[in-house]
């Protein structure tokens, strides 16, 4: 995942990236994240 997090990191400086997860922990790593919480 940190691999992933990297990948994430590049691609959002130039575009922007979408990911729907229910393990949102997973994604820690990405630096400058936005996170929307949409369970209710």
């Amino acid at each position: 995942m940190a691999k992933m997090g990297e990948v994430f990191d590049t691609v959002g400086t130039h575009g922007q990236v979408i990911v729907l997860t229910c393990s949102p922990g997973r994604y820690d790593g990405v630096a400058n994240a936005h996170r929307i919480d949409l369970h209710g």
